[in-house]
């Protein structure tokens, strides 16, 4: 590694920079790793970048893994698989000393995803706040679902970047991400946009009411104001991809959406929002009015009398 990068890099300031330090040092051995980490780190982001290519990751895994069971560390910049990131970060020779260790995979890997390529489909905006997110399967489908992406960079762009509207993405992001997870698990939909497809209706309305923990026997929702938040999620992304066709001339697209929305429209109060709502009105009615315990109202007459006492032996 030292003799090629001598040959045919030499010229460059952070390798002219390693190659003054002292042979067999260990400061020599950490600045020629790191750059033969941010070599494979370019490597992999044209990987992910054209979906083309094999990554290269610092080692090779014991069992077959996929591109993404992979992330870079933060401080390296070396790619290992999400499993064993971890272990690796809490004793990483680049980590900078004023950075406390954080224990737990999930915290490692929510750091490490903004340092990941920005895969082509999302804006790097958009990137910064899905890479706060944390790192779950919902997570993963918000990450991959072309309209959900398109959605969220609409409210981002309308929202601006205030972290206030960053965060109502990030929630928005993970309520949809939610129905589609739920929406593999007990119907045919995979993406956002099998939803919006007329004749997936009532799959949609199934989707839904598991996402919102609806119970049939009792005609509730567990999270009903979930529901009509998800309503108006999918009118927004029928919009969206009915303007998508229009510029691309995709009449069937175009026709998916127009009719989705017509559907939508005549079904959606009497499947959902009608029951969505009154459950929250029910919910409003049934909140018990809070009355004092008999003790603490004789606590305060005796604490009001003691200080009536204290008051006229203080003017006597």
């Amino acid at each position: 590694m030292a003799r090629h990068l001598e040959r045919a890099h030499h010229n460059k300031l952070d390798v002219a920079k390693a190659l003054s330090l002292p042979k067999g040092s260990l400061e020599r051995k950490k600045q020629l790793e790191y750059i033969r980490n941010r070599g494979n780190y370019a490597h992999n982001a044209a990987v992910i970048e054209s979906g083309k290519g094999e990554l290269v990751p610092f080692k090779c895994p014991s069992k077959d893994a996929q591109g993404k069971d992979f992330m870079h560390c933060a401080y390296c910049q070396a790619l290992f698989t999400r499993k064993v990131l971890w272990r690796h970060m809490r004793s990483c020779k680049l980590q900078p000393a004023s950075v406390p260790v954080k224990p737990g995979k999930n915290r490692v890997q929510s750091m490490c995803t903004f340092m990941q390529p920005v895969p082509p489909h999302i804006g790097k905006q958009l990137w910064g706040v899905i890479s706060a997110m944390f790192p779950d399967p919902i997570t993963d489908v918000v990450k991959n679902d072309n309209v959900i992406i398109q959605v969220r960079q609409h409210l981002l762009n309308k929202g601006g970047m205030l972290a206030k509207n960053r965060q109502c993405v990030r929630e928005k992001m993970r309520d949809i991400g939610r129905l589609i997870h739920n929406a593999r698990r007990v119907t045919s939909l995979k993406t956002m946009e099998d939803f919006i497809i007329p004749k997936n209706y009532l799959q949609v309305i199934k989707a839904v009411k598991v996402t919102c923990g609806y119970d049939s026997d009792s005609n509730k929702f567990a999270i009903p104001s979930l529901a009509n938040k998800l309503g108006r999620t999918l009118v927004k992304a029928s919009k969206l991809l009915k303007a998508q066709g229009l510029i691309m001339d995709n009449a069937e697209l175009v026709k998916n959406a127009t009719e989705f929305q017509e559907v939508h429209n005549h079904r959606w109060n009497e499947m959902i929002s009608s029951t969505a709502l009154r459950n929250i009105n029910e919910a409003k009615w049934n909140v018990p009015t809070l009355m004092p315990f008999t003790e603490d109202v004789q606590k305060l007459h005796k604490f009001l009398n003691q200080k009536q006492d204290e008051c006229i032996s203080e003017l006597g």
